[in-house]
């Protein structure tokens, strides 16, 4: 919300304030200072252009003047030398006409001059600028013209040899009226010079004024100059020095370890400087805000970083009751291992038995035939093979006897496989406390539920194996019981009936035939179960080999589970020292954010 509001008065700063910007402050007076400066330039030019024009104007109007003046002077001058001439040559008769004319000529050419100059005086500065110039100037004419009538005179009478009115002229008007003229040319010099006097005064009063309005535009200046001068001290260098104390002062406090965030910068302005205020109380509010969820967030992971602690050591703890499992489980399934060695021992010698009793069998499956082949014989000479036959009976009992005997040791095969039932139990169990403990370290635990996963499979493939063994060897008692009580009756039989009633076995000889064949028939019976148990045998040895080879592995995954707890310690350890880590972390963040007080 602060931002905002920031963001607002230095937007209204920009856009309404523009008059009281330190780039207008210092644009309008230094362009003032400028114009004041342009304007005292321009006057004093004008002024000094001025006096320049009026000077070489007067001048030249002064030098023309005098130059009219002395154009009249001179020919008042030549036609007063050529009248004195002419006079005397017209006194002497030896003077030719010639001479005469010439003098004539000269004062008519000086004549001739006068209109000219004279009337160049009648407009110079003698007539526009003198004091009373238009008389002077009719004086001068007058009195020129009055000369100019009596030097005509002269010249005429010159001309026509009256002296006598010449010199009558020269001694009564001439003189006087040239003196007249030159007093009126002095006259008019003297006008003419203190017009040149005038003139002086007037350009040094020009100049005085010139003077006057250089400085009063360099005063124009100067007060601009320090008009912007008081500005800059007051608006710009006033403020800067308020915002460096009160900044100073924060930093001051900040390195005392008593900040204080919730301070801003006070100072205001309407100038751009507005806008550093702005931006530093910005500034300020921002770093409040982090050093705040700096602090709050050192709190959580501090908290966060106890929790964590004690779960790694109830995990570690967790992972080393599952190590000492696991050690248990590996002892376990060496004792499976040395069964099941045990288990394939006993089926090579159930084996061989269950060969013995075939072999067995099959001899008894040749005797019975060989009886059948000889009854007729046995018919005739049963007297005398009564002896021998129940001897070869006897015999043949005990070789059932001790076939059956032999074949009992199958049932050692439930004794064996309730052992290994029972350490598939224990297995599956081990699994199932290791799968618990897995669960409880969590993440950290998860490589080891799958190891005792497998183990759990493999219990239960132990553990089906074993049934199927039992099936088989159930099967197999089933078979050696039946064969044994077949013998039995067999040998009961030959006791019972043949050996008792071998008087008349002579007479019942095609019975003896039929006991012979029934005998044939069990014995192949007999045959088949001794194929069968073999069959079966070699079952249980690949069932037993299964079991082997899953105890093999079982011994391999609890060997890895016990690596893989072993490298979960390790991480545990490194997990534990970054907790460490991040304490310390945590501790360095809490004393640098506690030197703010005020948040």
């Amino acid at each position: 919300m602060a931002s905002e509001q920031n963001t607002k008065q230095e937007n209204s700063l920009k856009k309404g304030n523009i008059f009281q910007s330190i780039v207008f402050q210092n644009l309008s007076v230094n362009l003032v200072i400028l114009l004041a400066f342009v304007i005292v330039t321009i006057v004093l030019i004008n002024s000094l252009i001025g006096m320049k024009e009026i000077a070489v104007a007067a001048s030249q109007g002064e030098a023309e003047t005098l130059i009219a003046e002395a154009k009249i002077k001179q020919a008042t001058l030549l036609i007063d030398g050529r009248l004195s001439a002419l006079i005397g040559a017209s006194t002497i008769d030896s003077v030719d006409e010639a001479t005469i004319q010439g003098y004539l000529s000269d004062i008519d050419a000086a004549r001739a001059q006068i209109p000219d100059a004279l009337n160049y005086l009648s407009t110079s500065l003698l007539v526009t600028q003198g004091q009373n110039g238009d008389q002077i100037f009719n004086e001068l004419s007058t009195a020129l013209d009055t000369y100019l009538a009596d030097a005509d005179k002269i010249a005429a009478g010159c001309k026509a040899k009256d002296m006598n009115t010449v010199f009558g002229i020269l001694s009564s008007t001439y003189y006087p009226n040239m003196n007249a003229m030159n007093a009126s040319f002095d006259t008019a010099e003297a006008t003419i010079k203190s017009l040149s006097d005038g003139m002086n005064a007037f350009l040094q009063l020009r100049l005085d004024s010139a003077k006057r309005n250089a400085y009063i535009g360099m005063i124009i200046i100067v007060l601009c100059i320090l008009v912007n001068l008081g500005l800059g001290i007051v608006r710009i260098s006033n403020k800067i020095s308020a915002i460096s104390s009160e900044v100073t002062s924060i930093i001051d406090n900040i390195n005392a370890g008593k900040g204080d965030l919730t301070v801003r910068i006070k100072t205001a302005s309407k100038t751009e400087l507005q806008s550093i205020i702005m931006g530093i109380n910005q500034f300020i509010e921002t770093l409040q805000v982090i050093i705040r969820d700096v602090k709050d967030v050192t709190v959580v992971l501090r908290t966060s970083s106890d929790e964590m602690t004690d779960k790694i050591q109830r995990a570690s703890d967790n992972i080393t009751n599952t190590s000492a499992a696991l050690e248990e489980l590996s002892a376990s399934m060496d004792t499976v291992a040395t069964t099941a060695d045990q288990i394939n021992g006993r089926l090579e010698e159930v084996k061989d038995a269950a060969d013995e009793i075939r072999h067995e069998a099959s001899e008894g499956a040749q005797t019975a035939i060989g009886i059948r082949n000889e009854a007729d014989e046995i018919k005739a000479t049963a007297a005398q093979k009564k002896e021998n036959t129940g001897s070869k009976i006897s015999e043949l009992g005990n070789v059932l006897q001790e076939s059956v005997k032999n074949s009992e040791k199958v049932s050692q095969i439930n004794e064996l496989t309730n052992v290994i039932l029972d350490i598939a139990s224990q297995t599956n169990l081990l699994a199932l406390n290791a799968s618990i403990e897995a669960a409880r370290a969590g993440e950290a635990g998860k490589g080891f539920a799958v190891v005792a996963s497998e183990i759990s499979s493999l219990a239960e493939n132990s553990r089906q194996t074993a049934g199927n063994i039992q099936v088989i060897s159930n099967e197999v008692t089933n078979a050696v019981k039946s064969l044994s009580d077949n013998a039995l009756e067999v040998i009961d039989f030959i006791n019972n009936t043949v050996i008792a009633d071998y008087d008349s076995f002579v007479e019942t000889g095609d019975k003896y035939e039929q006991a012979a064949i029934l005998m044939d028939e069990m014995l192949e019976k007999f045959t088949s179960k001794a194929d069968n148990l073999n069959i079966i045998m070699d079952k249980m040895a690949d069932s037993v080999g299964s079991i082997t080879e899953s105890v093999k592995q079982s011994s391999e995954a609890i060997g890895l589970s016990a690596t893989n707890s072993s490298e979960i310690v390790g991480e545990i350890q490194g997990i534990d020292n970054a907790m460490s880590e991040n304490n310390k972390v945590t501790e360095t963040l809490n004393q640098r954010t506690s030197i703010f007080e005020n948040l």
